[in-house]
């Protein structure tokens, strides 16, 4: 999911849609990338991470990219706004 080729990550994070779930203890390390590319400035970066996040969000990371998303709302990108609405 940290590659730098848009391809390559959008491709990790179809991975992690379909096979992460409640009890994977990955979604714990993965806090932080998610947490990066959801802020990150490439609108696609972002989109193609909160489209996903809703996938495999748990309690905790709901949490903690609450603040983050929330932020995402009031974005003057339209793209990445209506991703942040959706999750």
């Amino acid at each position: 999911m940290s590659q730098p080729i848009q391809s390559r990550s959008w491709l990790m994070y179809l991975a992690a849609a379909q096979s992460f779930h409640d009890e994977t203890d990955v979604l714990m390390l993965t806090t932080n990338l998610i947490r990066k590319d959801v802020n990150s400035a490439n609108k696609y970066e972002s989109g193609i991470a909160l489209e996903d996040l809703s996938c495999f969000v748990t309690p905790n990371l709901a949490r903690d990219v609450a603040a983050d998303i929330v932020n995402l709302l009031a974005c003057f990108r339209s793209y990445t706004r209506k991703r942040a609405d959706f999750v």
